[in-house]
């Protein structure tokens, strides 16, 4: 780390309590004797020397960002050419390279989206994990040229970061663009880190309402101020379509929780098909996964929706990480670790549970479904639990307003 800035004034920008605790942190091992922040007048960090960014000069400064504004600093830096890794670092980037060069622990550095962020977050939470490897995250879609918020400051902070990483962790895919995209991302790591490649299928065996056309624009889903609507995270196409003929609330209720409601042999070629996929992946991962979905999925819940697990595949997925890697203490350590709780703790579980119809309960023999299930479902800022019925009749309720709102909306094909 030196080599950045051993010839530089070390630099903390932010003053508050991010500010504070990086310079309690670390006053006893690098000289820091000055800061800044966008504030006119500067309140400095106990007696440390305040300075406007504009007296700064990025051939003789190297600025640690300590705020909860860093998008909005490292914007102002890059637009007076400042660059990341050279002349500016943020805290949490300082730290995992601070861990690795000083404290000698292996850099992991992850991408994905919020699986891979889930697993990640809760091997960070493990003790004994925590003393041996420095974790940093990076969301799929900022980093990847072919997603669909591609970000140019945290690409460069991903690839600077993986110059340094031990451990590439990150999603298996079969798509041309995201597979070149991390191809890309692997050129920049050096040839020491291993990638590994974890298997997440999709499991719609719970759901064969859901088509899995997950890429159609959700035209129930009103979405205010460009934000997402956690009520429902996935469709229901078939609810969808008996809104459209005109069934009351009372006909779809009574009929979606008959227990002949789906054709038995259709819901289990679906699994049949859904399994198949799914070994598929694991065929091109390091770290497997369907062997354990196909003993269990009758007897526990593994699955939110389709597309999110339970905290009982997350412990799975977090044990066979840790054998792959060899840690055996690590393994031991989560014995003492009661997952349900911990995932509550760090908040990382979706907020909504898609609804499992009795009719597909019954053909697939799952053993913890009954009537009185309760499902998780978020509405506004309160979270229900809630019985199949309680649940269908919110949704139902829901998409029929939605419809009715949509009806009085128009098209603008105007182009402005």
């Amino acid at each position: 780390m030196e080599t950045e800035y051993s010839h530089k004034r070390l630099v903390i920008w932010g003053t508050g309590n991010t500010g504070n605790a990086f310079y309690q942190k670390y006053k006893d091992s690098f000289l820091l004797n000055t800061c800044t922040s966008s504030e006119e007048v500067i309140k400095p960090i106990e007696d440390l020397n305040a300075v406007h960014f504009a007296d700064l000069d990025k051939a003789d400064d190297f600025i640690i960002i300590c705020s909860a504004y860093y998008e909005e600093i490292e914007r102002k830096l890059f637009l007076n050419g400042w660059t990341f890794g050279q002349n500016y670092i943020t805290s949490v980037f300082f730290e995992a390279r601070y861990e690795k060069e000083y404290l000698g622990k292996r850099l992991l550095v992850s991408i994905g989206r919020c699986k891979i962020y889930q697993i990640t977050k809760t091997l960070g939470t493990i003790p004994a994990f925590r003393e041996k490897y420095a974790v940093v995250h990076f969301d799929q879609p900022n980093v990847c040229a072919s997603e669909n918020a591609y970000n140019f400051h945290k690409v460069r902070q991903c690839m600077e970061m993986l110059k340094y990483a031990d451990i590439m962790l990150r999603p298996t895919t079969v798509s041309a663009r995201l597979i070149a995209d991390y191809k890309n991302l692997k050129e920049k790591a050096s040839d020491q880190c291993e990638d590994i490649s974890v298997s997440l299928p999709l499991f719609g065996s719970y759901w064969p309402q859901d088509t899995g056309r997950e890429r159609d624009v959700a035209k129930w889903y009103i979405s205010p101020f460009g934000r997402n609507l956690k009520a429902y995270c996935e469709r229901d196409y078939i609810l969808e379509e008996w809104i459209e003929k005109g069934k009351t609330k009372r006909e779809i209720i009574e009929s979606f929780s008959d227990k002949k409601f789906f054709d038995k042999e259709k819901v289990l070629y679906h699994h049949q098909e859904t399994l198949e996929r799914a070994y598929f992946w694991d065929r091109i991962s390091e770290v497997k996964i369907t062997d354990f979905i196909e003993e269990n999925y009758q007897y526990k819940k593994l699955f939110c929706d389709r597309g999110h697990f339970s905290d009982l595949l997350l412990q799975e997925y977090i044990e066979r990480i840790l054998q792959y890697l060899g840690e055996t203490e690590c393994l031991e350590m989560l014995k003492d670790i009661t997952f349900e709780d911990l995932v509550k703790e760090v908040g990382i579980l979706p907020a909504t549970e898609s609804l499992i119809y009795p009719s597909t309960a019954d053909a697939l023999d799952l053993k913890f479904v009954d009537e009185q299930t309760k499902y998780r479902f978020q509405l506004a800022d309160d979270t229900k639990s809630v019985t199949f019925r309680e649940g269908l009749e919110m949704q139902i309720e829901y998409y029929m307003k939605a419809r009715a709102l949509l009806q009085l909306c128009y098209v603008d094909d105007s182009g402005l």
